[in-house]
């Protein structure tokens, strides 16, 4: 149990690193956005730069119309 906490904790902390990287899109860290507009647009431009394939992911629409980015096993659910 105690390895499991420590392995979390490192790896919290390595993320934290990785999220203040000056690399990284200019947005908001810390509380989850709905990204639309300007937003939307630079995340898609730094995401593109970073990996033009998308990690392998395909883009889907819902039923509500808005498109999401799943895993290729998971297009057919929607």
């Amino acid at each position: 149990m105690g390895r499991s906490a420590e392995s979390v904790i490192k790896g919290g902390e390595e993320a934290g690193t990785w999220l203040g990287l000056s690399n990284a899109p200019d947005v908001e860290h810390g509380q989850s956005i709905r990204a639309h507009g300007a937003a939307l647009r630079q995340l898609h431009a730094w995401l593109k730069e970073k990996d033009p394939s998308f990690g392998g992911l395909v883009r889907v629409q819902n039923k509500r119309r808005e498109f999401l980015w799943v895993h290729p096993r998971f297009e057919g659910e929607y």
